[in-house]
C-alpha cells in the first residue's frame, strides 16, 4: 500500500509543478489566417481628377486678370492670379532682415528673396501681407 500512496503522491506533485509552470508562460493569441474569400478585392482604376497637376480645381469668383501681366501685387488672402505656370498665390509671409514670401504657384509651395524668379516673373518687393511681382526682361538672368 506504500508503494501505491508514493505513486499517487508522486503524480499529484508533478501535476501541480506542471499547473505552476503553465501559468506563468505568457499566453499567446492565437493566429488567424484569413481565407482567400475575406480578403478584399481592390480594382484598378483610372487616375481620379485629383492626381492630374496644373489643372484648377475650383474656379475664382472675380476675373483673373490678364494672362500674363507686366507686374502685379499679390496680397494675404486674395485670389490667385492666372499665369503661365498656373494660378500663383501668396500663402505667408516670413519679415526679419531679409523677408521671405511664401507663394503658391501651381499647387507648389516656393520660398522666395528678392530678386528670385516665379516663372517669368521677378520678386521685386516683399511687404508685411504683399508680395510685388514683375515681368523678366530679355537680359536679367
Amino acid at each position: 500500500m506504500l508503494l501505491g500512496q508514493q505513486t499517487i503522491l508522486k503524480f499529484i506533485l508533478l501535476f501541480l509543478l506542471i499547473l505552476a509552470l503553465s501559468s506563468c508562460s505568457p499566453r499567446q493569441p492565437a493566429e488567424v489566417v484569413a481565407s482567400p474569400e475575406d480578403l478584399p478585392v481592390v480594382e484598378a482604376q483610372p487616375p481620379s481628377i485629383e492626381a492630374r497637376p496644373r489643372e484648377p480645381l475650383y474656379t475664382y469668383e472675380k476675373d483673373p486678370g490678364p494672362a500674363n501681366p507686366d507686374s502685379f501685387c499679390l496680397s494675404l488672402n486674395d485670389e490667385p492670379l492666372l499665369l503661365p505656370d498656373g494660378y500663383v498665390r501668396l500663402v505667408g509671409v516670413v519679415s526679419g532682415g531679409k523677408p521671405i514670401a511664401l507663394i503658391e504657384v501651381g499647387g507648389r509651395g516656393r520660398c522666395a528673396r528678392m530678386g528670385d524668379r516665379i516663372g517669368d516673373h521677378v520678386v521685386v518687393g516683399i511687404g508685411p501681407g504683399s508680395a510685388r511681382l514683375r515681368k523678366r526682361k530679355e537680359q536679367e538672368p
